[in-house]
């Protein structure tokens, strides 16, 4: 029973979402920094996680078939792709990137919640 605790899928899994953890954790902490520091508003910056958490919202509507229909490991990683995607908001400058990147970082957070709920 031990040894099927520590299999190598659920080893990498963990490594998988702390990884993720470790990447995307500081990102919502220091876009509004970031976004300040380019030059934007404070109105343009609350637009941003608005959209970012509508986004979050509106995908989680239809993420549950997703999950259903794809497998929770694979909305898990769709999930995580998202997160990692969206860290390149840092690189950045102007709305027409920023805000697609900062919505698919909602999505990617309601697709790796979905589909890390099934471990």
């Amino acid at each position: 029973m031990a040894g099927r605790v520590l299999d190598a899928r659920v080893v990498l899994l963990l490594v998988l979402q702390f990884a993720t953890g470790v990447i995307v954790s500081p990102v919502g902490t220091f876009l509004p920094v970031y976004l300040s520091d380019i030059g934007y508003q404070a109105v343009f910056i609350a637009g941003a996680f608005t959209l970012q958490r509508v986004m979050g919202l509106v995908s989680s509507l239809a993420g549950g078939t997703l999950s259903d229909l794809l497998d929770r490991k694979r909305t898990l990683l769709l999930g995580q792709a998202g997160y990692l995607a969206a860290s390149l908001v840092f690189l950045a400058r102007g709305p027409a990137a920023i805000l697609p990147l900062w919505a698919l970082y909602g999505v990617g957070m309601t697709l790796n919640s979905l589909g890390s709920q099934s471990y």
